[in-house]
């Protein structure tokens, strides 16, 4: 009787529930689409300027990025990067070999491609799934030459402030890993799953996978980009009606927890009143990486059997983590950086670093792919050779010619 009557009220929460939110969706929806009606303009401004920075920072690259990772899983070449990572891994967080190259992945291009990364190697088989939600809540980051380049250099003028957020995400990551692998501890049993023994892909089609696949990648984060940008604008209409100025505080927080981006910006118009709080909020924003690039990842997690639900939690806390971490860096560091960081002038515009990393990115993944070529004709020409040998084409021992 108490197991029915637990049901049937277990049932009656999660039926109100479930209304609250169809009911709470619907009257989002009906507000975003009056607001597009109304604020045609703004939201079409809004619309390109996201778009505009998915072609600047996501295009020009991201989109390199992952086109080497991808190849590298496809090519078997991440295992072998991994390998000498592995002791690390292991000791610390009880991880398999064939899992460190998702971190220096992550560290390299930044958020969402260490998430996509991981769910890759997770699909390939490569790393079971402990090891992969690990692996999420590790290597979830985002890349230093945004850190140090845009946020410190372009919006705080300081590459000192660069250097704290960057060290503060690096650390709440580490936390936030260990965290995860102290929660979920490996078993002393657990199999390593990976697909290392199997062939790799041939060098053409694996080049031809990652184009593709990184192609379809970089268009559903932009159209992430490209939406949040009109929510945002979307915020910023309702908070001015509701009297919340638009250079606020507040407004900047609000706006840093949809997209990092422009809510960094709004952040670095506050140091000069809040230095430390200013830091410490950009760097819980940089390291959480707003919803704009929570749903990005949710995109490849949502292929795979992982839990977004926890990724978020975990998220949540990383971004906590490194504000609290940044602020008190900032307050121990700060007397000494007025000596050592002078506020830096940028030498490079963000399309000159964009444009310089992507030539850099390209040129590696062509001598990659010619080192790919080389080996693989050498493995045909002594598969054909051996093949006219012992072969029933006529060789020493076939069938010769009648």
């Amino acid at each position: 009787m108490y197991q029915m009557t637990y049901n049937y009220n277990h049932h009656n929460i999660n039926y109100i529930m479930k209304n609250k939110i169809q009911t709470v969706t619907m009257i989002l929806s009906s507000a975003l689409i009056i607001y597009l009606i109304i604020f045609y303009d703004s939201s079409l401004k809004a619309a390109f300027n996201g778009l505009t920075l998915w072609v600047e920072n996501v295009l020009c690259v991201l989109f390199p990025m992952l086109v080497v990772s991808r190849y590298m899983i496809l090519s078997k070449a991440a295992y072998k990067i991994s390998r000498f990572f592995s002791g690390a891994a292991k000791k610390i967080f009880g991880l398999g070999e064939g899992c460190a190259f998702a971190y220096v992945s992550s560290i390299i291009s930044g958020y969402p491609a260490g998430t996509k990364t991981v769910c890759d190697m997770y699909s390939k088989k490569m790393m079971n799934k402990r090891d992969a939600f690990v692996l999420l809540c590790l290597c979830s980051n985002s890349s230093a030459i945004f850190l140090i380049s845009t946020v410190g250099v372009i919006f705080f003028k300081s590459i000192y402030i660069g250097l704290i957020i960057l060290i503060s995400n690096y650390i709440s990551a580490f936390i936030s890993g260990l965290t995860a692998s102290l929660l979920y501890p490996a078993n002393t049993d657990k199999r390593l799953f990976n697909s290392i023994q199997s062939e790799a892909m041939n060098p053409f089609s694996a080049f031809s996978d990652a184009v593709g696949n990184a192609a379809a990648s970089v268009i559903n984060i932009g159209a992430y980009i490209v939406f949040f940008s009109v929510i945002i604008d979307a915020a910023d209409k309702l908070m001015i009606f509701m009297g919340i100025n638009s250079e606020s505080f507040l407004n900047a927080f609000i706006t840093g927890f949809f997209e990092v981006t422009a809510g960094a910006e709004k952040l670095a118009n506050h140091y000069s009143a809040n230095p430390a709080l200013s830091v410490a909020v950009c760097c819980a924003f940089a390291s959480f990486g707003g919803l704009c690039i929570f749903f990005q990842s949710v995109s490849f997690i949502s292929h795979t059997d992982l839990s977004a639900d926890k990724f978020f939690v975990f998220k949540l806390f990383q971004g906590v983590t490194a504000g609290i971490t940044a602020f008190f860096l900032y307050k121990i560091t700060f007397r000494m950086s007025l000596e050592s960081f002078a506020p830096l002038h940028n030498p490079y515009s963000s399309g000159d670093n964009a444009l310089l990393f992507s030539l850099i990115t390209v040129i590696i993944v062509l001598i990659w792919i010619a080192i790919e070529l080389v080996k693989y004709a050498r493995i045909g020409k002594r598969n054909t050779h051996n093949k006219g040998r012992f072969g029933s084409g006529g060789g020493a021992f076939g069938k010769g010619e009648h």
